[in-house]
């Protein structure tokens, strides 16, 4: 019989981290400063405690190293593991910038200020964020951010964009108008 224990899910997942850390790093650190790094990812992925990825990141600028996106991406899920999974404020404001940026793209190529929050709200819903908004609410606050002042920010893009107009990008904006879908229901909310 042999008596060989298998490894266990997250065991794996440590080995491929590492692997994939040491090979992130091929050119770019000597042999120990790889395994270092990747020992580091490992434990981080073995323990879930995520000072391993501060010691990581203290490393890498003490040995003047890159930060790979294969660290990029353990250093992102260990920030999310930090704050328990949940969106920050920080970054809620940050996507909701992101869909106001689309709406104000949106609007500058014929779409009502309703349909444009409706696409910003389905685009937010299908990045995969850990982040939803409401249409609804989208709509509710773009007038207040990008309509308030003289010139408003919404003008002043607008004026930018036909001043020096650029049909490609023109193009391109309508074909994203017209391939975002309209919210479902739950998408849109509702009003208050």
């Amino acid at each position: 019989m042999n008596d060989t224990k298998r490894p266990t899910e997250r065991e794996v997942r440590a080995f491929k981290a590492w692997r994939e850390v040491v090979s992130g790093y091929r050119g770019l650190a000597s042999p120990i400063q790889k395994r270092t790094l990747a020992g580091l990812v490992q434990r981080w992925i073995e323990t879930g405690t995520p000072s391993y990825l501060d010691d990581a990141l203290i490393y890498c600028e003490i040995n003047n190293l890159p930060v790979t996106s294969e660290l990029r991406k353990h250093l992102a899920s260990g920030a999310s593991a930090r704050i328990g999974g949940k969106t920050t404020k920080a970054l809620r404001e940050g996507y909701k910038d992101k869909a106001f940026l689309l709406m104000v793209n949106l609007i500058f190529h014929g779409a009502s200020l309703r349909e444009a929050s409706g696409k910003a709200a389905v685009w937010i819903s299908s990045q995969n964020l850990g982040y939803t908004v409401k249409a609804s609410s989208l709509e509710k606050d773009y007038p207040l951010k990008y309509r308030q002042g003289q010139p408003s920010l919404e003008e002043e893009f607008h004026n930018e964009w036909r001043t020096n107009p650029q049909p490609e990008y023109d193009a391109g904006w309508e074909r994203i108008r017209k391939e975002l879908p309209e919210p479902s229901d739950e998408e849109r909310g509702e009003r208050r």
